[in-house]
């Protein structure tokens, strides 16, 4: 029995290195890849044995205390987040009564104080403390095992599934029965998403930025621009699963809607119905895992060569610990969004010069936050804040002043990189195409995540259309929404028969993503 607690009580410290990383996992795992586990995985596990050595050398060799202090340090480490605020509170109180100078330091530097002193104290008084450490063994394994249980539980347990309502296979006309046969006269179609742009009105009233220039430019490429698009979601994953699968999304607010929404996404109806037609596809990903189609044909990923940065995992896990000051002034991470955001846009070229009937699907992160391209497509970093894709609420405690800088300048160079994408697209083109440029949703500089009340319900869900159909497209009007887009040029190009739904627009909470609201009467 000696032997075995013996055994036991070295071993706990794993359920605390585990725990964390595997349930920050399951909580996001729809936008992130699972290798991106290995690296922290490693690195935790190494750093855990040379604690373990430091705390076993400072207990003089004492069974029982280091392995007991590394797990109270693994569980402080990922808890700093929690525990950090409370603690400099109680700091800062103390500054004020004994010496109010030292108020000086840095928020996240009284932070990192306040967690230090508690958890030096801890960790004293487990080292070198006058107590059986025995009594300790069972009360850490309980609790490093429900921490570890319920990580698991987070993995492994199955996520509400919601399937679309059954709807019957639309009626063919004559001419898509003869085309069925072949497809070599029918144009490719591509669908480019420009992440959170918006309507020209929109961006008028809210950045005093006159799109006009822009909006002709493609005007006088064949385009027709729809000037009073509603995008029918404002979330990014919800608006590109309606859209490919020509349909409303039904409700379920028990589910995960990024998971949901990305594995709608994998398997949508415009895919496989082109594919039916001996359609290609071809995938330009974002670096947004939930919108990569991950079984198209071909996936245009490269983005030049390899930058040294940390995954959108590692950023995510190192902002709940002591160490999130290292995601400050992260250069290579606005560095590796750039190179992204050009390859996206270019791949577009690559894509045009593959033979055969194609549809292409590109989801570009622009001129969506973060900003890392000014006006005239230079360079740009952020200053003192850390790399994140979050806007609306989640963009800088709101502030509207560095968002309407960084959004105007970013628009204005993605308008230049768009044009040149076009351009280089008809000449390398091998047959003729259809080319639908869209906002999945409006800007979102003054949108609430919590509340469609004190969201600027204009300005999130006016979004940017333009749609260039060989010959002429009457049939799109002004105010289409995206579900109708693919519906309508599938029935007057391809010869579907898709009716024009009605045109919607749900608000939803990034808490209950599929819990929708109805807010199209509210839109002016």
């Amino acid at each position: 029995m000696k032997r075995l607690a013996h055994f036991l009580s070295f071993f706990h410290p794993l359920c605390f290195a585990l725990a964390p990383l595997l349930s920050l996992y399951a909580i996001n795992r729809a936008e992130i890849q699972a290798q991106e586990l290995l690296r922290p995985l490693l690195l935790v596990l190494a750093g855990s044995g040379i604690l373990f050595g430091l705390f076993y050398l400072l207990s003089h060799r004492t069974p029982g205390r280091a392995p007991l202090a590394l797990s109270i340090s693994l569980f402080a480490f990922f808890s700093f987040a929690l525990m950090a605020p409370p603690l400099e509170m109680s700091l800062r109180m103390i500054f004020v009564l004994i010496f109010p100078g030292l108020l000086d330091f840095s928020l996240e530097g009284r932070k990192i104080v306040g967690w230090l002193l508690l958890l030096s104290g801890v960790l004293g008084a487990v080292l070198w403390g006058r107590y059986d450490t025995k009594k300790a063994l069972l009360p850490i394994w309980a609790v490093g095992l429900s921490y570890l249980s319920m990580a698991l539980y987070s993995l492994f347990k199955p996520s509400a599934s919601t399937e679309f309502p059954v709807t019957k296979a639309p009626v063919l006309s004559p001419m898509a029965k003869t085309e069925r046969k072949t497809d070599t006269k029918m144009p490719d179609l591509y669908c480019i998403v420009l992440d959170a742009y918006g309507r020209q009105d929109q961006l008028q009233a809210l950045y005093g930025l006159d799109n006009t220039p822009f909006l002709q430019a493609l005007e006088t490429r064949g385009f027709r621009v729809l000037r009073k698009s509603h995008a029918n979601y404002i979330q990014t994953v919800l608006a590109v699963a309606a859209t490919l699968n020509l349909e409303y999304l039904p409700s379920n607010p028990s589910a995960s809607g990024v998971e949901q929404g990305a594995g709608w996404i994998q398997n949508n109806r415009l895919v496989a119905l082109l594919r039916t037609r001996g359609y290609q596809i071809i995938d330009v990903p974002s670096g947004f895992p939930p919108t990569a189609l991950l079984n198209a044909d071909q996936r245009l990923t490269d983005t030049g060569p390899m930058l040294s940065d940390k995954s959108p995992y590692e950023r995510l896990l190192l902002s709940l610990t002591p160490l999130a000051f290292l995601l400050y002034n992260d250069h290579p991470a606005y560095d590796k969004h750039r190179a992204q955001l050009q390859a996206s846009l270019s791949h577009i070229t690559d894509a045009a010069r593959i033979p055969g009937p194609k549809f292409v699907f590109v989801h570009v992160l622009a001129p969506h936050p973060p900003f890392v391209l000014g006006r005239n497509g230079e360079a740009i970093y952020p200053a003192k804040a850390q790399f994140s894709l979050g806007d609306a609420t989640d963009f800088g405690q709101g502030n509207e002043k560095a968002y309407r800088t960084g959004y105007t300048n970013q628009l204005l160079a993605i308008n230049q990189k768009v044009l040149e994408a076009m351009d280089a697209l008809q000449k390398n083109k091998t047959r003729p195409a259809v080319i639908v440029l869209m906002g999945d949703h409006g800007s979102r500089m003054q949108t609430d995540w919590k509340s469609p009340e004190r969201t600027n319900l204009n300005e999130a869900f006016s979004n940017f259309q333009a749609v260039l159909v060989p010959g002429g497209a009457p049939y799109l009007t002004d105010d289409l929404t995206p579900i109708n887009t693919f519906r309508l040029i599938l029935t007057h190009v391809y010869g579907e028969n898709f009716p024009r739904l009605p045109d919607k627009s749900y608000y939803s909470t990034l808490q209950n993503p599929l819990k929708f609201e109805e807010i199209t009467d509210k839109l002016r």
